[in-house]
């Protein structure tokens, strides 16, 4: 399970840093707006740590079977939210 984290969190690095360099070095690139860039890293970042010291006191599989309730739900909200 660790390497599959792992393997997930790296390709989600390589493609976000290929989307954010297109799109910063692109002609036609927008102002980016640093306030909410760097806001959103230091969420990110605080979250992940958060969670790292949250998770280690939970039970795994509730903690798993939670996680996939919620994947469940969003999709179930998305769909809905596509049809109608």
């Amino acid at each position: 399970m660790q390497s599959a984290v792992s393997n997930s969190l790296l390709l989600i690095v390589i493609n976000s840093a290929t989307a954010f360099a297109s799109i910063a070095l692109s002609e036609q690139s927008p102002e980016l707006n640093w306030l909410i860039i760097l806001t959103m890293t230091g969420v990110g970042a605080a979250s992940v740590l958060a969670g790292q010291s949250i998770s280690s006191r939970l039970d795994q599989h509730k903690l798993k079977r939670g996680f996939s309730i919620l994947i469940v739900v969003v999709a179930i909200w998305l769909l809905a939210n596509l049809f109608y």
